[in-house]
């Protein structure tokens, strides 16, 4: 339920908003409305406030799933940039890079975020524990879970491991492309505090000893198909993403036209 809540129904709304808010209340430098609004700067101090928000609250905590929770109401910071950096600068050629970005980020996202969830409900399963100690030395007994759970980190961190680090490119480049690059800085930023609690539980299953020993009884076989699928989809949407970029910024600049 955490999983589903914190990525599908995510990525619905932002359907929804790009739909409505570029398309029902477009801004002049849009779509040229004599009933323009002009919603960009309201984006743009909500994507600071809800990066820099949830990545802090984030870091503040010792339960991975409410961890990865605020970590989630960061990750809608940085889509939100795609509505922010609308500003009609660069012209329409960067309004569908930055669009198309934010619509490739919730692609990625919706496995990445959704396989985290997953291996921490294979954790509960287990019944280990919920806090970064709990986790001490869980590689050792359960190493391949484990590397899923690394690649789904360093990716939402926008490491060079999985399509997080293609769309997380594509978003501050667009972003500095439509001339908001202090939008992008705030973003980068915010992905090196992500990587600081994100580590955290990399440290713990790799580095750290288990206080007394661990016992996993079974393996569910569908959590852990599940678990292993998202993970290989994660690696594999770093080049993949190839095959769906001009298709997310042909449809952002579809969404552009009205």
């Amino acid at each position: 339920v955490a999983a589903f809540l914190s990525s599908a129904s995510k990525a619905a709304g932002f359907v929804v908003a790009f739909r409505v808010f570029v398309v029902a209340f477009p801004i002049d430098v849009v779509a040229g409305s004599a009933y323009a609004i002009d919603w960009v700067l309201a984006f743009q101090i909500l994507a600071v406030l809800t990066m820099t928000v949830g990545n802090f609250a984030a870091a503040t905590q010792e339960n991975v799933k409410r961890m990865l929770a605020y970590s989630s109401i960061g990750h809608a910071g940085y889509v939100l940039i795609a509505l922010g950096a609308l500003t009609g600068i660069g012209g329409s050629g960067a309004e569908s890079l930055v669009l198309g970005a934010g619509m490739i980020h919730l692609l990625v996202y919706g496995f990445m975020n959704t396989g985290a969830f997953l291996f921490i409900a294979l954790v509960e399963y287990w019944d280990i524990g919920r806090t970064f100690r709990d986790y001490n030395g869980l590689a050792k007994e359960a190493p391949l879970a484990c590397v899923a759970m690394t690649v789904f980190l360093f990716s939402l961190a926008g490491l060079p491991v999985g399509g997080g680090f293609v769309s997380k490119y594509y978003l501050f480049a667009g972003a500095v492309g439509a001339g908001v690059w202090w939008l992008a800085l705030v973003g980068a930023v915010n992905s090196a505090l992500s990587l600081f609690y994100y580590s955290r539980v990399v440290k713990a299953m790799w580095l750290e000893e288990a206080d007394e020993p661990l016992e996993l009884e079974s393996y569910p076989t569908a959590l852990y198909a599940a678990l292993l699928i998202a993970a290989v989809m994660t690696v594999a949407l770093l080049p993949g993403l190839a095959v769906f970029d001009t298709a997310a910024f042909d449809a952002a600049a579809t969404v552009l036209q009205g």
